[in-house]
């Protein structure tokens, strides 16, 4: 089972409504907002999937609410999948999933 550590605003992680999957082994994929201030959470990658729309919504409503003149980038890390999303201002959630498809629908680091 591979892991996904969210290194993501709270109020990111609360909007999206990620099941908590407890404190596992954090090797695995790290999901990241470069340069923000963040809390960690672990969820496993088949809930990530599962949740993949309302984690891309409440991505693009908290970017919504960010300042708009500041370089955004959303990184990706893990075995198999390596990804740096700009985050524009108003980035939507189709262009989101869109650009997560690889660990969405791929089978990175799966166990």
């Amino acid at each position: 089972m591979t892991n996904v550590l969210l290194h993501l605003p709270p109020e990111v992680v609360a909007d999206a409504e990620l099941p908590y999957e407890g404190l596992r082994d954090t090797n695995g994929i790290t999901l990241a907002l470069d340069g923000i201030n963040v809390a960690a959470s672990i969820v496993t990658l088949a809930t990530l999937r599962l949740n993949a729309r309302n984690l891309a919504r409440a991505i693009r409503n908290w970017r919504l609410k960010s300042p708009p003149g500041r370089r955004m980038t959303l990184t990706v890390r893990g075995e198999g999948v390596e990804l740096h999303l700009d985050l524009p201002p108003n980035v939507s959630v189709g262009d989101l999933l869109e650009q997560l498809q690889p660990l969405v629908n791929g089978n990175p680091g799966e166990s």
